[in-house]
């Protein structure tokens, strides 16, 4: 598989912390931040696979179209039904 190169800006603790645990794992930062990024999009793809997060998020859209509003921010829609029901 071909790899490409990146440029990612981090703050000097998030740097800091990427390589304590390359450092303890006896990784490369290279190899620490490749884990990081597999493991966050096998996560992302299993909670969007999950038909009870899939319940849930057809239930925030539905409340968005109720109310009129585009549903980009879920907890904003959820706070103008909780408003709406007070």
């Amino acid at each position: 598989m071909a790899m490409l190169e990146i440029t990612v800006k981090l703050t000097e603790t998030e740097v800091a912390a990427i390589d304590r645990a390359a450092q303890l794992e006896r990784r490369t930062r290279e190899e620490v931040l490749r884990l990081a990024a597999r493991e966050y999009t096998r996560r992302y793809h299993r909670r969007r696979d999950d038909p009870e997060i899939r319940r849930a998020m057809a239930t925030i859209d539905a409340l968005a179209a109720k109310l009129g509003h585009n549903g980009s921010d879920s907890a904003e829609t959820v706070r103008r039904w909780r408003d709406m029901r007070r």
